[in-house]
């Protein structure tokens, strides 16, 4: 066991599987997803955010799995050596040694400055301050540790797609999310109830931009319905599920063609504009051959009603014919009878399911204490040692940044009257 601590623990054997891990997220970085079609399965890459499949996610959970193991190793090695400075019954030797004519002055001074007496055998008497931060190394890499094994465990159950809806859609219960993202212990990421966009509200700058979206959905389960509210950066958590508004949001146009007695309906899919002078277009081929080019233009009646839209029919690449549109209107392009029926705002709402989570935060939480135990409560260490002639000298410690206690090694110095002798740390 120490041997493989001490392998383990060697800095070029940590830095090297720090390296690899980053070499691998990078990779995963640059490959991106699988393109099978299928979802990606992931290790600790899809915790953030990078779809890594096949080798290259077995190989980012090996190295997780054994930084893990470094960082549990390094606990054990910090958690035992800071017990055994907290508990030992002297300090070290130090240069900031000094002799003590008046004992009585210098714990006076010590008590004053938060020193507290932890040990006395025999001859010698060991007071230290602040002595709760010899465990902030060990609560450090505890943070880190618990980081990373909750990362772990959100990747490996991580389930998250996306679901894109009309105004009144539902998407039903068992639907199969798109642009799916699950940890290699997850399954298909399924819609468990069903789910139906009841509106979208869009709210623009001056410019034309959006500002932001929200999207008011029911969630709904046999015997239960729920309403949600969900805007574009406040997302909502129900039923372990993450749920956001995507700022993908655009309008549905469903438009009749006739022709010849025959009539055929098509949905024409648009982005929202980006911005008041740039339009967005769509392209629908039909299903005798001709393309049905969409265009939308952004108009200040656009953020409160479904704005007209531009249809022109191409035929063998020669233009029949275009005509603008508003919903409920119909018109003649070229040889066929175009009515707009219906239109509607869609938008994305995005599903993440995982565990773990907590877990994170908390790591966080523990590596913030560490760090405030390390720099802001260094324990300093005074030994008193009464020698066979009577004298008595005192030694001096602090366990990190020394030179930042200097004055107060100096006050305690000459509280107790005494002088600086030689000695070595």
């Amino acid at each position: 066991m120490k041997t493989l601590r001490r392998i383990l623990l060697k800095p070029k054997v940590v830095v090297s599987a720090i390296i690899a891990l980053l070499v691998t997220l990078v990779l995963g970085q640059l490959l991106g997803s699988s393109s099978s079609g299928t979802p990606a399965r992931a290790g600790l890459p899809a915790a953030l955010g990078v779809p890594l499949t096949g080798a290259l996610g077995w190989c980012a959970l090996g190295l997780a799995i054994l930084m893990s193991v470094q960082l549990l190793l390094a606990i054990l090695t910090l958690a035992e050596r800071d017990f055994r400075r907290a508990c030992r019954h002297r300090g070290p030797a130090s240069r900031a040694a000094f002799t003590v004519p008046f004992r009585s002055g210098l714990e006076a001074q010590m008590r004053s400055a938060g020193y507290l007496r932890v040990g006395q055998t025999g001859s010698e008497t060991r007071y230290v301050r602040s002595i709760w931060g010899y465990a902030g190394p060990t609560f450090l890499h505890m943070g880190m540790l618990v980081v990373v094994v909750s990362a772990l465990l959100v990747a490996l159950t991580t389930s998250a797609g996306s679901l894109v809806l009309s105004e009144g859609e539902i998407a039903p219960s068992g639907t199969v999310l798109a642009n799916a993202r699950q940890g290699l212990l997850a399954n298909t990421p399924t819609l468990d109830a069903s789910l139906r966009l009841e509106a979208l509200d869009v709210s623009y700058w001056e410019t034309g931009e959006p500002r932001s979206i929200a999207g008011v959905y029911t969630l709904m389960r046999p015997g239960d319905s729920r309403t949600l509210k969900v805007t574009t950066n406040q997302p909502l958590v129900v039923d372990r599920w993450r749920i956001s508004q995507d700022v993908q949001v655009g309008y549905i146009y469903v438009v009749e063609l006739s022709t010849a007695g025959a009539s055929v309906e098509q949905r024409v899919i648009l982005p929202l504009p980006a911005s008041a002078s740039e339009p967005a277009y769509a392209d629908e081929v039909l299903a005798n051959g001709d393309l049905l080019r969409a265009k939308v233009q952004y108009t200040a009646e656009a953020s409160e009603a479904i704005p007209m839209v531009t249809l022109r029919l191409v035929r063998d690449g020669v233009i029949l014919g275009q005509s603008d549109f508003a919903v409920e209107s119909d018109g003649r392009v070229g040889d066929v009878d175009i009515s707009v029926v219906a239109a509607s705002r869609w938008g994305v709402v995005v599903l993440e399911r995982s565990y773990g989570m907590s877990g994170v935060f908390a790591g966080f939480f523990l590596i913030l204490l560490g760090a405030i135990l390390i720099y802001s409560a260094t324990p300093r260490e005074v030994t008193l040692t009464r020698h066979d002639d009577g004298t008595v000298t005192a030694d001096w410690h602090a366990v990190r940044f020394a030179r930042l206690y200097a004055n107060e090694e100096r006050l305690l110095r000459e509280a107790a009257g005494g002088e600086r002798e030689g000695g070595s740390d």
